[in-house]
């Protein structure tokens, strides 16, 4: 559906959201627009704090519409997504947690110098 390159600062999560807005927001309901933008929001946050590289980011409308498939692909394969136990004290850490409650499935992919955090979420309508 789309495909975007993005620089390691904060503004780009906001660009990110706006893309998925965009692509999304015409024909599919608002409460799961709402919560890809949210997972591509915290895709591309986790890509800027820890790999600090370019981001690409991708968003795929599979199965005639019943699955969209976020992506976020940065060139830092070292430093892969690792869920912690949850800190109710933390100001960070919730991330991971928040997408897996959201996504049907997530994982990553390391293919050479680059690596892939993706996760898929379900139209249940």
């Amino acid at each position: 559906m789309f495909e975007k390159k993005l620089p390691p600062e904060a503004g780009s999560e906001r660009a990110a959201r706006h893309a998925v807005h965009a692509a999304l927001s015409d024909h599919m309901p608002e409460e799961l627009v709402e919560d890809v933008e949210l997972v591509m929001s915290e895709l591309v946050a986790n890509g800027i704090r820890h790999a600090r590289t370019d981001i690409e980011v991708h968003l795929y409308v599979q199965d005639r519409g019943q699955e969209i498939r976020v992506e976020v692909v940065d060139d830092e394969p070292g430093r892969v997504p690792k869920v912690l136990p949850l800190d109710q004290s933390g100001e960070s850490g919730r991330g991971l947690h928040l997408l897996a409650a959201l996504s049907e499935s997530w994982g990553y992919e390391v293919d050479g110098p680059r690596k892939t955090v993706w996760s898929t979420l379900r139209y249940k309508g």
